[in-house]
């Protein structure tokens, strides 16, 4: 599975599910990007601390797969250096009625660039993340992943290049 957001217009139209729980949500946008023209957004401008917004996938069909990796670019600034929001990845092995989460970038971690009002990434401003670990029981018919992103007074946050590659089939 890729995603380069390269064919996506809107959100809407697509077969990403966007959930604004209190923030802005997420939207593509063009002319910023890790690679290519397009990337997905969340403008944190409008948000309040606490504000969860969510970014879920389609269902994907590992179920043919030992074990898998996971890997995205993602660009964010803090506005200063009180702010605290983070990034959750969640896996859900029944097409979303529960999920699992599976990496956690906090704000010390999740800053790619120095502390800015109204951050739009430069290309050296993207940083990648990875989960090596989906196997066993995430290796189903209907895998999802989310993005819930919780504000803690930052800025946008970017992310673009979602791959989900296999390490080795089952027999």
């Amino acid at each position: 599975f890729e995603e380069s957001f390269e064919n996506i217009v809107h959100l809407a139209s697509s077969n990403w599910t966007s959930n604004n729980l209190g923030g802005p949500g997420f939207q593509v946008i063009s002319n910023i990007s890790s690679a290519g023209n397009k990337c997905v957004k969340l403008d944190n401008s409008q948000a309040s601390d606490g504000d969860i917004d969510e970014l879920i996938s389609e269902p994907l069909d590992l179920s043919n797969l030992g074990s898998a990796s996971f890997s995205f670019k993602y660009a964010f600034a803090k506005k200063n250096s009180t702010n605290n929001d983070y990034l959750k990845v969640l896996a859900s092995n029944d097409c979303g009625k529960t999920w699992s989460v599976r990496k956690i970038l906090q704000y010390s971690q999740l800053a790619t660039a120095t502390n800015q009002i109204n951050f739009i990434p430069k290309f050296s401003e993207w940083d990648e993340a990875s989960i090596s670990s989906i196997v066993g029981p995430y290796c189903v018919q209907n895998f999802r992943f989310k993005f819930e992103y919780q504000s803690g007074g930052g800025n946008n946050l970017y992310i673009d290049n979602i791959n989900i590659s296999y390490e080795n089939t089952t027999s």
